[in-house]
């Protein structure tokens, strides 16, 4: 299910896309070379399903420093 979302990060609003939702967790994607570091909390948005939550950073794939795929777990 892709879907507009913003990730709350330190202080910063970042735009992101869904690629997935689970009632566990999401996959995101994101331009840019975001350092999203394993474990890390960060704070998620999904505006169209009323989704607002802390979320733990499961794994991180770059591509070419230009796209981030980000797995998140519900917190």
């Amino acid at each position: 299910m892709q879907r507009e979302c913003e990730i709350l990060r330190k202080g910063i609003n970042l735009s992101a896309q869904t690629v997935n939702i689970s009632k566990g967790g999401s996959c995101i994607v994101m331009r840019g070379a975001i350092q999203f570091e394993e474990e890390e909390t960060i704070h998620i948005i999904i505006k169209d399903l009323d989704i607002k939550s802390d979320a733990s950073v499961v794994w991180v794939k770059r591509f070419d420093n230009i796209v981030s795929r980000v797995g998140l777990r519900f917190c």
